[in-house]
């Protein structure tokens, strides 16, 4: 196991397929045949119109609510209709939220827009060309930074603890203010989180038009969409374009059917196939920072995240406001919320929305004789058993299945039969093998159980390495007909699964194991 002190760089596991959530204040799914009702511009389906399992999207809201959740509302579309919408008590489907950062997937839409339009030139052309009479230091560097360096969050400006740009927000020249931004890498070579990039975006933008980003994203975004209260926060005509938009669930929705659409809603072309495409594909990755911290980046595209393994993308505010999109199942998941704390959205993402659709089946790996059933989404890796063994085969391998997000994986190893053999011993072996002065394993007591009519050895551990724990189970069988013995174990997140969902999660994955 390798975490490297960031849970970003675990491996892990999704179920995938989507659900759509309960309403409490609002839940109109009874009509099964003919043409669905429309309700403000959208479609009312049920989950099973939609090929979904309703008990799935149920069990959603009875997590929100039965685990306390600080989550506002949900509203789930899966093929153009709303099949799910749920509001919390103190809440309703029309109230604004504040979007803090998904703001800035809606500038980096706008900017798409406004190159289509002619008014910018491309990704590529240099942001000084928009500021003439600004007056900058270190002239060589910055008149490097291009718009596509803004859209990545690489254009090199330091923002340390001041990333959400509070200073930016009260000075009398907000352009001014960033910059003067001290230059602390290249441009195009480091991710640098900061808000300080989408305000210069959403300052080319009343400059490249002649329009305030507001003028300008209702003529050419937020009208063609039938999105009619809005309110975005400004100092004088600069608005904050990365942090300051207010909108209802419904319409932050439209947003994402409409990067789901590849940019159409209905008959209009309102962003171009290519620039969607090109915006919620991985542009960066890998080490960077986060407000003067160091940040893991598992893929960001112009201002918006990405799963890379799920094939899903998504706007993200403060206090878990997401817009998620899954364009293989047809899904668009959004949710405003209240966290301060470790984030729940992917969680009730990927363990329970996705997973609840009927075309979801699991991957069957079935090599060297080794059969195990994992869910679809999740990238395998084949190895050597450390073990035993260099090469892969039916004497000796090792098989992982992962999703990067959140932290989950299900392995299984194979070698041949040690004298003596003790699984629980095999399993302790496996442990000491990665316990180091940074690597501390915590085993909990064996118990058993039986698989086809084998006896599998199963116990809990808890891994801290540098700092970071991950939790899991390690099960182990030996098969007499092949002489070996076969370690099958679950790793997750504790922040997002409980010890007794990790338990259950485990034993349904080791009951899948079958001989040929």
């Amino acid at each position: 196991m390798n975490v490297n002190g960031s849970k970003w760089t675990c491996l892990t596991l999704i179920p995938i397929l989507i659900v759509l959530i309960t309403g409490i204040n609002y839940y109109i799914n009874n009509n099964t045949t003919g043409d669905p009702p429309t309700y403000k511009d959208w479609s009312i389906s049920t989950p099973e119109r939609e090929n979904m399992i309703p008990s799935m999207l149920d069990e959603v809201v009875e997590v929100i609510s039965g685990e306390g959740l600080p989550v506002d509302s949900v509203v789930i579309v899966r093929n153009g209709c709303i099949v799910k919408e749920y509001s919390s008590p103190s809440a309703n489907p029309d109230k604004k939220y504040k979007l803090y950062s998904a703001t800035k997937s809606i500038t980096s839409a706008l900017i798409g827009i406004a190159i289509q339009g002619g008014y910018i030139e491309g990704v590529d052309q240099k942001i000084m060309d928009y500021f003439p009479d600004k007056i900058i230091t270190d002239q060589d560097l910055r008149q490097e930074i291009t718009i596509r360096h803004l859209l990545t969050m690489t254009a090199g400006y330091e923002w340390g603890n001041d990333g959400t740009g509070t200073g930016m927000r009260t000075s009398a020249d907000p352009v001014q203010y960033v910059l003067d931004k001290t230059m602390v890498q290249t441009p195009g070579t480091v991710y640098n989180y900061g808000d300080g990039a989408p305000f210069l975006l959403g300052a080319i933008i009343h400059e490249a038009t002649g329009m305030t980003v507001l003028e300008f994203a209702k003529e050419y975004l937020f009208d063609p969409l039938n999105i009619t209260d809005v309110y975005w926060e400004a100092n004088g005509n600069q608005y904050f374009a990365a942090s300051g938009l207010w909108m209802c669930p419904r319409d932050m929705t439209k947003i994402g059917q409409l990067f789901l659409n590849e940019g159409k809603w209905g008959e209009k072309q309102i962003i171009s196939r290519d620039w969607v495409r090109e915006s919620t594909q991985i542009q960066v990755s890998g080490q960077g920072f986060m407000a003067g911290d160091d940040f893991f980046v598992d893929g960001y595209g112009y201002l918006w995240w990405i799963y890379p393994e799920s094939g899903v993308f998504y706007a993200s505010g403060m206090y878990e406001q997401r817009i998620y999109v899954c364009p293989e199942l047809e899904i668009v998941a959004v949710f405003t919320a209240h966290n301060n704390g470790a984030e729940v959205t992917p969680r009730l993402l990927f363990q329970y929305i996705l997973p609840a659709c009927e075309e979801y089946t699991p991957t069957i790996y079935d090599n060297y004789n080794v059969r195990f059933e994992y869910p679809r989404g999740m990238k395998l890796v084949e190895a050597p058993s450390p073990l035993g063994g260099d090469n892969v085969s039916e004497e000796s391998g090792f098989v992982q299945a992962y999703f990067t997000y959140p932290v989950q994986s299900f392995s299984v190893m194979w070698y041949s039969r040690s004298e003596d053999l003790r699984l629980e011993a095999e399993m302790n072996r496996l442990f000491s093998m990665i316990e180091s002065e940074t690597t501390v394993v915590q085993r909990g007591l064996a118990d058993s159980l039986e698989v086809d009519g084998r006896t599998v050895i199963y116990l809990s551990a808890n891994v801290t390495e540098n700092g970071y724990t991950t939790s899991g189970m390690i099960g182990g069988l030996f098969e007499e007909d092949t002489e070996r013995v076969v370690l099958t174990y679950y790793i997750v997140d504790p922040e997002f699964f409980s010890k007794q969902e990790i338990k259950n999660t485990f034993l349904n994955h080791i009951t899948s194991m079958r001989d040929h």
